[in-house]
């Protein structure tokens, strides 16, 4: 059956629908198929041919083969082996998940964002209850925002994601089509629609005294715990805090439970001092049983972040200088008129000239030159780049030193004179200049 049967025609000015918002969604065995609808006649080719025919009053036509059905917007149904629906994505929250047994689906949630706690029946607060025992009845929970899906491990029992066994206590972040184990039962992510990431906006101040800004706002916290809280995780920039050493720290002395207790009510004081609702508060103090974590995306500056950039800079560049020092010098002298070890010392200088180098490294580099001209061989060239190098830094001493040495074992060695060439990269260009 052709697109152009008369029987797949549609004698309607305009769709009900807008077709760019409707998809159909079919599982087909264990795995889960989108596709969007983007014209009133739309051909897919599966494992046999269908073609979906938008009508009016929110109605659609299916064919496969032979088969032919009508069906509404949302409603389920079953052809050609498999299940599906057609729904329009502007009326569905942005999640969902789908409990799979024996291939087949047996159910499905639909999440809005926030928290959501999944375990077997017997917890109140469970949304997502599943019947097997080789479920928890706290077995793990979503955190669900606009930018963000996170599950978070809160049982002993298997928990897989994608065939990978998670860890108790653990958090990971949840893409479409993801296949969630919990003990037997398996569960399929589904992501309606992809997550807007959340820019930077918070800046931090810890260098100079505490001062916090909501883009242009400054926040003021009212509690100095939050103020600890934070600063304490923003110093650890991404690494996790032990949630044992901080409720030792700020709470000693007092019962384990009144220290989370009071945990949760500085957590709470602060989440409430940044009006944040609780998809992006969890974003931004993320929490595992056993530790907290910082979500620095939401920053779009701590100074302190900046100060440990720089000195990690510095030391690589440290790193970077001694790592060059040892190799320049040749073991013995006539290696040095091998060209590899001519380019060698050349690319060193110019990698070396780009760096930001404080006055102790530049001086490192200088110590390195002066040992390395002194076992070249007379060759001029290799002089020049050290004079540019030197004379960048306002080291003219250096070149006088170097100049003069050179001279000397010259002079010494030869009974000849430096060259005009190398007189002028000196800056004198007369044969009888004293150097």
């Amino acid at each position: 059956m052709s697109l152009e049967d008369s029987t797949l025609r549609t004698e309607l000015e305009r769709l009900p629908e807008d077709p760019r918002f409707l998809r159909l969604e079919i599982l087909a065995g264990e795995e889960l198929l989108l596709f969007p609808l983007l014209d009133r006649v739309t051909r897919l080719s599966l494992e046999r041919e269908w073609l979906v025919e938008l009508l009016a009053e929110g109605k659609v036509r299916l064919i496969v083969d032979s088969q032919e059905r009508l069906v509404r917007l949302g409603e389920r149904f079953k052809m050609a082996g498999a299940e599906g629906r057609i729904v329009d994505v502007r009326t569905i929250p942005p999640y969902s998940l789908i409990l799979l047994e024996q291939g087949v689906r047996t159910r499905r949630w639909e999440l809005e964002p926030g928290i959501v706690r999944i375990g077997r029946q017997g917890r109140r607060d469970n949304q997502v209850t599943l019947s097997h025992q080789s479920v928890s009845r706290a077995h793990a929970s979503l955190r669900l925002s606009e930018s963000a899906a996170l599950i978070e491990v809160e049982s002993q029992a298997l928990t897989a994601l994608n065939g990978e066994r998670l860890l108790p206590g653990s958090v990971h972040a949840l893409c479409h089509g993801d296949r969630i184990q919990l003990g037997k039962c398996t569960l399929v992510w589904v992501q309606e629609r992809a997550p807007t990431t959340t820019q930077g906006f918070l800046r931090l101040e810890l260098l100079g005294g505490f001062r916090l800004f909501n883009k242009t706002t400054e926040v003021h916290l009212k509690t100095e715990k939050a103020k600890v809280i934070l600063s304490r995780l923003a110093l650890l920039r991404e690494e996790s805090l032990p949630l044992a050493q901080l409720l030792e720290d700020l709470w000693p002395e007092r019962p384990a439970v009144r220290q989370r207790k009071n945990l949760s009510h500085a957590l709470k004081a602060l989440q409430s001092d940044l009006q944040m609702d609780d998809g992006l508060f969890q974003e931004l103090v993320v929490r595992t049983p056993d530790s907290l974590r910082l979500g620095s995306h939401l920053f779009s500056s701590v100074d302190i972040w900046k100060l440990q950039d720089r000195c990690e800079q510095g030391a690589r560049e440290a790193e970077l200088v001694e790592w060059h020092r040892s190799p320049l010098l040749p073991e013995m002298e006539e290696s040095w008129s091998l060209t590899p070890r001519r380019q060698l010392f050349l690319r060193w200088l110019d990698r070396v000239g780009r760096l930001r180098l404080d006055r102790s490294q530049q001086q490192t580099v200088l110590d390195s030159i002066t040992n390395t001209l002194s076992v070249v061989s007379f060759e001029e060239f290799v002089y020049q780049p050290c004079f540019e190098l030197a004379r960048s830094w306002n080291r003219n001493d250096m070149i006088s030193l170097w100049s003069q040495d050179y001279s000397e074992r010259l002079m010494n060695e030869t009974g000849d004179r430096p060259s005009d060439i190398f007189l002028s990269w000196i800056g004198s260009r007369s044969d009888d200049s004293e150097i």
